[in-house]
């Protein structure tokens, strides 16, 4: 039987998708790709949005795996068909590591499809607020937010010259509450007022992430400030309008042109070490130079790291698309010598837990260690490299242990997401909140990311959700008594 989701999840899939892989696949085809590589890609392609045309394209866990395979097939093979080259261009071994592209995607389909066959009653978070309490319940959380990510600013630790300062990186815990903040007084806009796009509360909110992301020479919290605007006012109003079009083009222009270029033209020790002063005066400085109507004429790209992968693509989010680059570099560099074996799980517990119960815990990540292994850096160092869950669970147990362990990872993951909302994100204010604020990290999540996901940062958004909705109502009972 075809449902009404069925219908838009094959319109949308033969509207754009189809074309899409169509594209891609005759390009590479008249570049010259090998015809068993030219397969492997269009299976690659066709199992990449197999979770949206089975589950729908407004479930969550749906999307969630998709944003995940199309970091190792859709984006990639797009850039490179783009930039005129191959898709086996710079990989020093396309064939193997196609071939686990593939196994790994194949895994992440089935690990959604075994969650959907367990039976969930009750979901956590399946609550709906009154309009009043909407609005005020996105106040609370945003200005809480705020604060306590001030206080990270100025308190927790930061990397100067290799090194990490002491400090109290607890506050990070509370990031969500930025988000969620947005995302509730977006999703009051949209339900209180047709015709609004914007207004002063959301445009002050954006502007306060802006602040904080510059002050700490992060993109994440504007970036995901940024994507709670534009997907909640898109899942509530479920229509593209021509201003929202425009707007939303408008914002990823600046974003990619001014802000980006900015966070990376300052990730520099001067600026690390700047007191916050001297970091407003930094920031300045790059925007009189080089935003339009300042004093400046085009961002400048010499800072801008360039990857063997993508040799003709010279961008700030670049860094986001590398996790096939190295991943051919893990399988590569991973012998049976060298395995990491179970560290990235003891470093998931110990950054799990509070720095009260591990006071000295390590800065290093599991990619760090993998780095040092497969030879790319001398000695274990704060490297960050996206590495992804399939590198990283191969470099833990090679084949056939990587599959078990992803597997597993993903399943859990799949099922907690379904425990705390209900599968379509439309109109549904906690299963936006959820879809920003994991979507992003969960497509480049490696093994650790994913662990302390489950058993730190979702606990404690769920706690910190229940408190502010408990005090929305006891303010809002007393505002009209």
């Amino acid at each position: 039987m075809i449902t009404n989701k069925n219908r838009q999840s094959y319109f949308l899939i033969y509207t754009f998708y189809v074309p899409f892989c169509l594209f891609v696949a005759v390009t590479q085809l008249l570049l010259g790709t090998q015809l068993h590589i030219f397969l492997m890609a269009c299976l690659l392609l066709i199992i990449a949005g197999s979770p949206l045309l089975i589950f729908g394209v407004t479930d969550i866990n749906a999307l969630f795996a998709f944003g995940l395979l199309a970091k190792y097939s859709i984006l990639p093979f797009l850039i490179k068909t783009l930039t005129g080259e191959r898709i086996d261009v710079g990989l020093l071994d396309v064939d193997k590591t196609l071939m686990m592209i593939l196994v790994g995607s194949l895994i992440v389909v089935i690990a959604l499809a075994v969650s959907k066959t367990i039976r969930i009653r009750k979901k956590l978070l399946d609550i709906s607020l009154s309009d009043r309490h909407l609005k005020l319940f996105g106040f609370l959380a945003y200005g809480l937010g705020f604060v306590l990510m001030m206080l990270h600013v100025f308190m927790h630790p930061k990397l100067i010259g290799g090194e990490m300062t002491p400090g109290f990186g607890g506050f990070g815990s509370f990031l969500g509450l930025l988000f969620l903040g947005v995302v509730a007084t977006t999703a009051h806009l949209a339900k209180t007022d047709s015709k609004k796009i914007i207004n002063i509360p959301i445009v002050l909110m954006l502007s306060g992430s802006l602040i904080i992301s510059l002050a700490d020479n992060i993109k994440l919290y504007f970036t995901l400030s940024l994507l709670s605007y534009l997907i909640t006012l898109f899942l509530f109003r479920r229509k593209l309008s021509i201003r929202y079009v425009v707007f939303g083009l408008l914002l990823v222009l600046l974003y990619v042109s001014i802000f980006a270029p900015a966070i990376h033209t300052l990730r520099k020790p001067a600026f690390a070490e700047a007191n916050y002063q001297q970091r407003a005066e930094m920031v300045m400085q790059f925007l009189c130079k080089n935003v339009p109507g300042m004093g400046g004429s085009s961002p400048d790209g010499t800072a801008i790291v360039n990857y063997y992968y993508y040799p003709k693509l010279h961008s700030p989010l670049v860094d986001r698309l590398e996790m096939v680059q190295d991943l051919d570099l893990v399988i590569n560099g991973i012998n049976l010598n060298n395995r990491v074996g179970w560290q990235p799980v003891y470093l998931a517990l110990e950054s799990a837990l509070p720095s009260i119960l591990v006071p000295n815990k390590r800065n290093e990540a599991d990619i760090d260690f993998i780095a040092y292994q497969i030879g790319l850096t001398s000695k274990v160092e704060i490297w960050r490299q996206t590495i992804g869950i399939f590198g990283v669970s191969y470099a833990m147990f090679m084949s056939p242990g990587w599959m078990i362990l992803t597997f597993f990872l993903l399943s859990s993951y799949f099922l907690m997401i379904r425990k705390l909302v209900a599968p379509s994100v439309i109109g549904n204010l906690f299963g936006a909140y959820l879809l920003v604020r994991f979507g992003m990290g969960f497509s480049e999540a490696d093994v650790t990311g994913v662990i302390v996901t489950m058993v730190r940062t979702i606990p404690v958004d769920l706690v910190a959700i229940f408190i502010l909705l408990r005090i929305t109502r006891i303010m809002q009972k007393k505002r009209v008594s």
